[in-house]
């Protein structure tokens, strides 16, 4: 097969430490080429850029790859992970494996054997054990990838495909914030150590009232109502 057509996808989340909001999951697949022309504008991770310019950098994206694929986990289901109430592993890293395995059976979909290469960036302290999470839920026919998916920490920083999709997720997730904002109000960042996030959580609790975009397994919340 011709080398020039295979295709490499990478796979990054954002919002995974936030106790509101969704986390967002996102992978993007392109050749080796069109990467080599991205790589002259993306040079670090959706961390090393301004909302603005990961703004402009995702139309450049969108212009560029030939797939995005995203996924928004919502509250609701993160907790459902947490406390084992999904009829799944138990965790937030098989919750992640789970969603990477989605974005990678969606490109396989697509570019079936053309799918050469698969970098993820694992969030497990042991990237060779969330390789082993992700193959699982792939199951036994796809078990032949397992040459084929590269986990490593700070894969974002790494490899540009990574960047890319960590782009990608972290301004869908912005986007999400704003939106949820207009509905519930300014409660800030979302991250536990935010005092708008913390003002908002304590306001809600001591209403007794219930939100589904909180993320209640959080140690955050037991904290607050203790």
């Amino acid at each position: 097969m011709n080398v020039s057509k295979m295709i490499v996808l990478g796979i990054d989340e954002a919002g995974r430490g936030p106790v509101i909001g969704p986390m967002v999951v996102a992978g993007a697949a392109t050749t080796e080429g069109k990467l080599r022309y991205l790589e002259k504008y993306i040079t670090r991770d959706s961390k090393g850029y301004s909302r603005s310019k990961r703004e402009e950098l995702f139309y450049i994206i969108k212009s560029r790859v030939d797939f995005i694929k995203y996924y928004l986990v919502s509250a609701q289901e993160i907790d459902k992970w947490i406390l084992n109430k999904h009829n799944q592993s138990k965790g937030l890293n098989n919750l992640e494996a789970f969603y990477y395995s989605k974005i990678i059976l969606d490109a396989l979909s697509i570019f079936k054997e053309r799918l050469a290469r698969i970098y993820v960036d694992s969030c497990d302290m042991d990237p060779d054990r969330f390789k082993s999470r992700i193959l699982n839920f792939l199951g036994k026919k796809y078990a032949k990838l397992k040459d084929n998916i590269i986990s490593e920490h700070r894969a974002d920083e790494k490899y540009c495909i990574v960047s890319i999709a960590s782009i990608i997720a972290k301004v869908i997730r912005d986007r999400e914030i704003e939106r949820l904002k207009s509905i519930y109000g300014d409660f800030g960042s979302g991250y536990p150590s935010d005092p708008k996030t913390r003002k908002f959580i304590k306001e809600l609790i001591g209403k007794k009232g219930s939100c589904n975009i909180v993320r209640y397994s959080w140690k955050t919340i037991k904290r607050v109502r203790e």
